[in-house]
């Protein structure tokens, strides 16, 4: 199975895992760190380099203020009643509304 470097991406930011890391171990290339481009005459390297590092966010930062959401009620009854998923919905269904509520309170509490 291949895998698309957007994917690969996409799962670096859900796991939080380092993105060159997992591309060397699947024998993927790295990217560079920074493009440089040739702005000569348009403005001074200084200039321009202050510019560019005030726009661009660095992975820390973007990492630092994304939110895991907690376990649903639903989460916890199925992963504690250890039920298939293929059963877990209709089990669910079938529970009262305090058992649901219960649960529900429980994963509130996390």
């Amino acid at each position: 199975m291949s895998i698309t470097i957007a994917k690969l991406e996409i799962l670096a930011r859900h796991f939080r895992f380092d993105i060159n890391e997992a591309r060397s171990i699947i024998g993927l290339p790295n990217k560079s760190e920074k493009k440089s481009y040739d702005i000569s005459g348009f403005v001074s390297a200084e200039k321009s380099k202050a510019k560019l590092s005030s726009t661009v966010k660095s992975t820390s930062t973007v990492k630092s203020t994304s939110t895991v959401r907690g376990p649903t009620g639903y989460n916890l009854y199925v992963k504690n009643a250890g039920i298939s998923f293929k059963n877990a919905g209709s089990a669910w269904k079938n529970l009262s509304q305090s058992e649901k509520d219960s649960w529900n309170r429980r994963a509130k509490s996390i």
